[in-house]
């Protein structure tokens, strides 16, 4: 990759797109930084003394030896030479031209040659102002394609002729473009194109620069045309004005005689002024705008463009969370920010402050802050949340580059602006408050005696005013960013809130490729973050305990490598904990705040009370917790962010997990703060944070071990009651993770973790009520909702929850049942387990323990207490409030779970179900266990009595009874159990709850036990199947075979069934309960085909009419539920039906015309498709 091309693995920390380049060997600019002044139109030919036939148009002397080219930057540079380099870095065409005495030939193309821009880092940073990248990549896409056909350089403007892209449309047009620059001090101040005239930097006017800069020894340099002129005897002259004309005659013999007249006449305006123009001398004429000028306007104009066409979208949309994010997005993500369009203005300031042009960089603030407040103004009544964080935003990176800018004239110009910004009224009510848990800590912590003074003038830029009393770069910090001095001999010491601030600077402004700079300070701050958070941090109050920990120890950044160093070396697995905890934090007794004095040392005698949390606004050295929480966090991001490009050392390694622990042991702050103090925007910016520091914690191995080991051994020296219930879930999950994925760590603090886990998963539910995460939006429950089947993301809601299940998962993995203790601890955790509501969170641990299961299946104090917790579990999961996509799923599998876990148990575990089973299992799912529980042959003499009693109550239960409910009876119980006739009288009294087929099975079952005769029926029976009768709703094929059986038992043994009268009061039954299904009616009448006297019977007329009807019925209902596309099959199914009446009634099918065809007619004669069917179907 060319170097002036993006890299996109120098912004691997946040910044994906646009590419920031790091400054290479550039001055500072001068107060007239890129507005260059006017310059004078006339120059005088000079006679100088070493022209003549030495002289030439070409590059002469050391240059043409190769001075200038790469080939020959090795060599060292004459004197001379590297003069002119900076003069013409520093020295402007009118210095150069009032220079006394005047420069010769020779020395001006030296000048002349440097003057052009060196650095295309620094173009870059000022065609970034239009560009927005598109440009740039097409002008190098020219280089690379070698479309630069010829370029020229003379004196300070240089000329480039590049190829067009032939098509058949431009055939007779110009093939080439001509670009023209002009420049000085290594600066573009003015290019045109004969293509793209509108534009400022276009990509042709790039391609040339960029040739320049890449090819210079392909461009032929000059000296300015003055200096070349004057060399010029007469002849040379008149030769050189006749091959001029002759080039072109028709368009400059015109303009050559009209200049000659003009000459000639002793009163014109060019004899009475003295010289003559001399374009190639830099410098623009009067009235014309420079470069930098034109890309402030063409920058204004494109802001300006995208402010109305966010208002309008608001405006439009009515909410401000709408289409205005894709300007700006409303939250804390830095990385989103920096992607989005109005971002694109902020990127140009980082570059030209990057490059050290201080003073453009803060012109372009002055414009884009001017705009944007200006536009504040208009839309007041707007609710634009996206432009009020950009605003605030804006404010913020305004301050950073007052803090990094040294330039003096930039400093004054930033502070003016500020000044101005600052009283304008009107938009108080659109500024966004500085977030304590999302942003790191102002500057108006640091020097709260000025606010007041600020806020007399005004609120509406005021950290900037207050930036101005932090000294711009301390010698101490640059010594310690350069890496002159060591940790140990830097003397770099600031309040905590400069030093952050500070490295937001750095990482915004001065973050090389290598980001050793960035790596230092975050060290420094991160090291001075944890000192000052040890006291809410159960680290610390295990060192209050070492004795030799409470020694006055200095904040130096010597303490840096002393950590390091002692981190350096793996701690044994045997380590005390007094060991340990003194190797990642070093205890100190001072204050790292201002104004704080030291602690007294007869209070750690009770490190625990002096640790207690406490969750109301808590200050640690004049900052909050989530201020500290927050700033550790992000630097963090930021120095794992680097690990892409920086070979960090196993020690500093090794520090950094210690600091990655702790910074989630600090975040266990944001889950207990009530929804009124943290915002749904902070929570998601915080889990962001949290993600990144845990994802860098999963890939580490050796380097965490010390760490690990430090807060496992701290934890099982405090307990978990240091935490109050207010657990760090994140850092225990961290814990569990590491020590899991590590076999020695595993072997060395598994019985310890254990303790810990279990102490947590004992005091969950306490957690989980402390837990204020903000609750789904409704956003978030809509597209749950409708992305069925998708694993859709729910961030807050189960954050604690999948916490938690890692939790789980470590204990039941390392948890054993080789001691009575870790039996009872297991039973007890199960136990508690009962008491949790969390249906998400029940399912995960039934999970877990579907996995683990396998471990305990000898322990049935075990198995016992995991059936009764996944009863809970599967009764929780069935309320109405749980709106999984997949819960017929997951039910089914806690369902098999329960019966495999009460298998293990065997026929004893229906104790457990007594009494409660109805909450949980339907009556179908307790058949179902019950016959899986079912003892072998042989033993059901020996039922226990809970047994009998969970079959009573299922009986007895007011719930829906399946059509195999007297399964039980036959499978557990003998005729002549007493326990089978009180099933038989429950199952009687509970009749309206039972299927038709399980009535006439039980029918059929009290006819076997008859003495006398079976199958015939008798009046006991027939009372139940009168009961069955009135049950009838769906018609089954067992349904129908069991209207078999009522037909035979009642015409049994009788040459006249007709006489039986049980015979004619089944056909009552069949008239009246049976009206509506046909298949009944029919299977009936099929029976009694044959019989010939019931066929001539009047009951069989009897069973007619009710045919008859029950069609009717029938068939109007089928044709209200069908569509067109069903009209034939139901009319076919009426074709057949006709033919059954034709079949089984005398004038069946006259019958079935006149009462049901019609019938149908009249309720659906709106329906033409229908009728004119049924007109050609039924005559």
């Amino acid at each position: 990759m060319d170097d002036y091309e993006m890299d996109s693995s120098d912004d691997e920390l946040f910044f994906p797109n646009p590419p920031y380049f790091s400054a290479v060997d550039s001055l500072g600019p001068s107060i007239d930084l890129g507005r260059p002044s006017l310059r004078r139109n006339h120059r005088i030919l000079l006679q100088t003394p070493d022209s003549g036939e030495n002289s030439n148009d070409s590059i002469d002397g050391d240059l043409d030896d190769g001075a200038f080219h790469k080939g020959a930057l090795q060599q060292p540079q004459r004197l001379l030479d590297l003069a002119s380099k900076v003069v013409a870095k520093n020295c402007s065409c009118t210095v150069l031209e009032v220079q006394k005495p005047p420069l010769d030939e020779a020395l001006l193309q030296k000048v002349a040659y440097w003057a052009f821009p060196q650095d295309l880092r620094r173009v870059r940073s000022y065609a970034y102002l239009t560009d927005r990248l598109v440009s740039w990549r097409r002008g190098n896409s020219l280089v690379k394609d070698e479309k630069i056909k010829e370029m020229s350089q003379v004196g300070f403007m240089a000329t480039a002729y590049i190829a067009k892209h032939s098509t058949m449309a431009d055939t007779r047009t110009n093939s080439e473009i001509r670009v023209s620059l002009m420049f000085e001090k290594q600066m573009i101040i003015s290019s045109s194109c004969s293509e793209c005239k509108s534009e400022v930097w276009c990509e042709h006017i790039i391609a040339a620069v960029v040739h320049r800069i890449k090819n210079p020894h392909l461009v032929r340099v000059h000296a300015p045309m003055t200096e070349s002129l004057s060399n010029l005897d007469r002849t040379q002259l008149q030769k050189l004005l006749q091959y001029a004309v002759n080039e072109d005659p028709a368009g400059v013999l015109g303009k050559i005689f009209k200049h000659i007249d003009d000459i000639r006449n002793i009163n014109s305006e060019k004899n009475l002024m003295q010289g003559a123009p001399d374009p190639t001398f830099g410098g623009l004429q009067i009235g014309d705008k420079s470069q930098w000028e034109l890309s402030l306007e063409l920058l204004d104009k494109r802001l300006i463009a995208d402010l109305d066409s966010m208002a309008r979208s608001v405006s439009y949309y009515n909410y401000s969370e709408g289409r205005s994010q894709e300007y700006y997005p409303d939250n804390y993500d830095i990385a989103m920010k920096m992607q989005s369009k109005f971002f694109t203005y902020i990127t140009p300031i980082l570059e030209l402050a990057r490059q050290e042009e201080y003073l453009a960089a803060a012109e372009v603030m002055k414009h884009v802050a001017n705009t944007v407040i200006h536009k504040m103004l208009k839309t007041a009544r707007v609710d634009c949340t996206s432009l009020s964080r950009l605003w605030h935003d804006l404010s913020h990176i305004y301050t950073l580059l007052l803090i990094r800018t040294e330039d003096l004239a930039a400093r004054n110009l930033l502070l003016s602006a500020a000044h101005e910004l600052n009283s304008v009224t009107g938009v108080r009510e659109h500024l966004i408050e500085p977030s304590q848990w999302a942003e790191l800590p102002p500057l108006t912590l640091l020097y709260s005696s000025e606010v007041d003074k600020v806020k007399a003038n005004g609120t509406t830029l005021m950290e900037p005013l207050i930036a101005q009393f932090l000294s711009p770069n301390p010698v101490n910090l640059r010594q310690l960013l350069e890496g002159s001095d060591s940790f140990e001999k830097c003397l770099y010491d600031e309040d905590l809130v400069a030093m952050i601030c500070r490295l937001e600077t750095v990482f915004y402004f001065e973050r090389d490729k290598s980001c050793q700079k960035l790596v230092r300070l975050t060290f420094m701050v991160l090291h001075k973050l944890a000192i000052l958070a040890q006291q809410d941090s159960v680290i610390g109050a295990a060192l209050s305990l070492i004795p030799e920990s409470r020694a006055n120890m200095s904040l130096d950044s010597s303490r840096l490598s002393v950590l390091a160093t002692r981190s350096s070396a793996a701690a044994p697995a045997s380590s005390t904990p007094s060991s340990l905890l003194s190797q990642v934090i070093v205890p100190v007794t001072r204050s790292c705040g201002k104004g704080k004095s030291a602690r007294s040392s007869s209070k750690d005698k009770h490190p625990v009370k002096r640790f207690k949390s406490q969750y109301d606004h808590v200050t640690m050295a004049n900052l909050s917790r989530g201020h500290v929480a927050h700033a550790m966090l992000y630097a963090l991001k930021l120095l794992i962010g680097t690990q892409k490009v920086t070979n960090m050392e196993l020690a500093n390694r090794k520090l950094l997990t210690g600091f990655c622990l702790q910074a989630l042991e600090l975040s266990r702050h944001r889950t207990m703060m009530t929804a009124d103090t943290i915002t749904h925007l902070e929570h998601d910016w915080l889990l962001k944070l949290e993600t990144c520091i845990c994802e860098y914690l999963q890939n580490t191995t050796v380097e965490a071990s010390a760490a690990v080991i430090m807060y496992v051994d701290a934890i099982s020296t405090h307990g978990t009651k240091f935490y109050n219930g207010a657990y760090p879930l994140v850092l225990l999950e961290m814990l569990c993770h590491l020590c899991t994925k590590n076999e020695d760590l595993k072997a060395s603090k598994g019985r310890q973790l254990v303790q810990i886990c279990s102490e947590i998963l004992l005091n969950s539910t306490t957690c989980l009520e402390k837990v204020t995460l903000p609750k789904p939006r409704a956003s978030d429950l809509f597209w749950e909702f409708v992305m069925e089947g998708m694993n859709i993301s729910r961030n807050h809601r189960d954050f604690a929850i999948r916490k938690f299940h890692v939790i789980t998962e470590t204990f039941l993995s390392l948890v054993g049942t080789d001691t009575p203790q870790d039996v009872e601890l297991l039973v007890q955790i199960l136990q508690h387990f009962e008491n949790i509501r969390t249906v998400p969170l029940l399912k995960m641990i039934s999970k877990d323990l579907r996995i683990h299961v396998w471990r305990f299946k000898e322990e049935h104090r075990v198995i016992e207490a995991m059936l009764r917790f996944s009863i809970h579990a599967y009764r929780e999961s069935q309320s109405p409030l749980n709106l999984n996509a997949d819960s017929k799923r997951v039910e089914s599998v806690d369902r098999e779970f329960v019966f495999s876990l009460a298998r293990k148990l065997g026929i004893s575990s229906l104790r457990i179900f007594s009494e409660t089973w109805q909450n949980i299992f339907s009556c179908k799912d307790l058949q179902e266990l019950i016959i899986f529980l079912e003892p072998k042959d042989g033993e059901n003499l020996n039922l226990p009595e809970v047994v009998t009693k969970v079959i009573m109550e299922f009986y007895e239960a007011k719930r829906f009874h399946e059509d195999d409910a007297c399964l039980l009876l036959t499978r557990f119980f003998l005729p002549s159990d007493p326990s089978y006739r009180l099933a038989v009288e429950k199952i009687l009294e509970n009749s309206d709850q039972y299927h038709a087929c399980a009535l006439f099975h039980l029918a059929q079952l009290q006819l076997q036990q008859k003495q006398r005769r079976r199958d015939v029926m008798d009046q006991e029976v027939f009372a139940i199947v009168i009961k069955a009768f009135e049950r009838i709703n769906t018609i089954t094929p067992k349904l129908l075979e069991y209207i078999d059986w009522v037909f035979t038992a009642c015409t049994r043994n009788r040459s006249d069934p007709s006489r039986s009268p049980f015979y004619n009061k089944m056909i009552q039954c069949v008239c009246q309960y049976a009206k509506s299904h046909p298949e009944v009616i029919l299977k009936v009448l099929q029976n009694m085909e044959q019989h010939q006297v019931l066929i001539r019977h009047s009951s069989a007329v009897d069973l007619g009419n009710s045919l008859i009807g029950a069609y009717k019925e029938h068939f109007l209902c089928r044709f209200r539920d069908c569509g067109h596309a069903a009209y034939m099959t139901v009319i076919g199914e009426m074709q057949r039906a006709r033919l059954e009446c034709k079949h089984y009634i005398k004038n069946g099918d006259i019958d079935f015309d006149s009462e049901v065809v019609e019938f149908i007619r009249r309720m659906h004669n709106t329906k033409k498709k229908l009728m004119k069917m049924l007109d050609q179907e039924f005559p």
